[in-house]
């Protein structure tokens, strides 16, 4: 029939002309949702002075999260602009974007400030939600920039950090999937970071100011109950960076974070495999040459010296086969400082139980216990 291609064109308008379009969202109702989700974390009192909208884009002003009978903890949002907001189906609200630019948090006589802020893949749960703890997602991605921690007494920054990302990975079983976090161009005086003692040591090294490089990659398989760290970096210029990677089977994430459910996850926690490496910048040179100016010799003659040594002071660890894997990788690196690397493997699961009862206990099983094998420049 010569209408009959038409038809199919019909009926989809007139099912779209049936369908009443979605609500633009109520600005005050997604401001409430914002503080309800904020107040529900710990004992926090949360407010606003002004919600307005236009459509899917909501800009709620003048948000301040306190702290019931704590009046020296606050953060303040002059204001917050969501993009894509809409109902989620159960309750609640979902953005496909957040900016809370030039915010400030005042905490235990410390001040922070940042020049820019956002967020994406935002969740406001429902109020029963909320109610019932229930474990979402609130975001996907949270990133900073121009961040500045100031001491209460002092108007210049004590530490400063470029820029911040956050990345959280889909909920399953209660847990996030992948955590991830980056922190780039942290800039901090020693005595800010390293208490007493060793910030006179660091000093003494030509240490007075720290460069530091963060990041941290972690994947959970809900499915086979295992945490993969691949890797957590620590990296400071000019002295070395530590690289650590691991496999954890039993440890529940959400459990770990929760305060209450924290020491049954350690109990359930068991250690597949985990390795430490220190990759030197510099640090072990100044080091040596510091004691060997100390002592009046040479570096290369101070290091000699000291490796004869070695086998000695290793024996308080009580375990002479692990103590000669250390002496030896000891001679190879201090000669040449590059790299040492310490690696667990155990035949079998570990449980972080059985570890803390070990360092209690019997230290000197450790390594056994471990199967750690210890490595330089490779």
């Amino acid at each position: 029939m010569p209408g009959s291609s038409l038809r199919p064109v019909g009926l989809a308008l007139l099912a779209m002309l049936a369908t009443p379009a979605q609500a633009a969202p109520e600005p005050s109702a997604v401001a409430d949702q914002i503080v309800a989700a904020l107040a529900a974390q710990g004992e926090a009192v949360a407010t606003y002075e002004s919600a307005t909208g236009d459509g899917a884009s909501i800009v709620v002003t003048g948000v301040r999260i306190g702290q019931k009978d704590r009046d020296n903890r606050l953060v303040e949002l002059p204001e917050v602009r969501l993009a894509g907001v809409s109902e989620r189906d159960g309750g609640g609200y979902t953005a496909t974007s957040a900016a809370f630019d030039g915010g400030t948090v005042v905490d235990q006589g410390r001040r922070i400030t940042w020049t820019a802020a956002g967020a994406s893949d935002i969740v406001l749960p429902s109020p029963e939600e909320l109610s019932a703890d229930a474990r979402i997602r609130p975001f996907g991605l949270i990133e900073m920039t121009g961040i500045s921690i100031f001491r209460s007494t002092s108007d210049a920054p004590a530490t400063t950090v470029d820029r911040f990302v956050f990345t959280m990975g889909a909920i399953i079983e209660g847990q996030p999937t992948e955590l991830g976090f980056d922190a780039n161009g942290i800039t901090a005086t020693v005595d800010e970071l390293v208490p007493g003692r060793r910030a006179l040591l660091m000093k003494s090294l030509g240490y007075d100011v720290l460069e530091i490089d963060l990041a941290m990659a972690g994947r959970f398989d809900p499915f086979v109950d295992t945490l993969a760290l691949d890797p957590l970096v620590v990296a400071v210029a000019d002295l070395g960076t530590i690289t650590a990677t691991g496999r954890f089977r039993g440890v529940s994430v959400g459990d770990f974070a929760a305060g209450s459910r924290r020491d049954a996850a350690a109990e359930a926690a068991t250690v597949e495999a985990l390795s430490v490496r220190f990759d030197n910048a510099g640090v072990v040179e100044r080091t040596l040459k510091r004691q060997a100016d100390a002592m009046g010799v040479e570096p290369d003659a101070f290091v000699e010296n000291f490796l004869g040594a070695v086998p000695f002071m290793l024996n308080f660890i009580g375990n002479p086969p692990f103590q000669a894997k250390i002496a030896n990788a000891a001679q190879t690196f201090l000669r040449d400082p590059r790299s040492v690397t310490f690696e667990a493997n155990p035949e079998t699961p570990v449980s972080l139980e059985s570890l803390v009862a070990a360092a209690a206990t019997n230290r000197s099983a450790l390594p056994d216990l471990l199967a750690v094998e210890v490595t330089a420049n490779e």
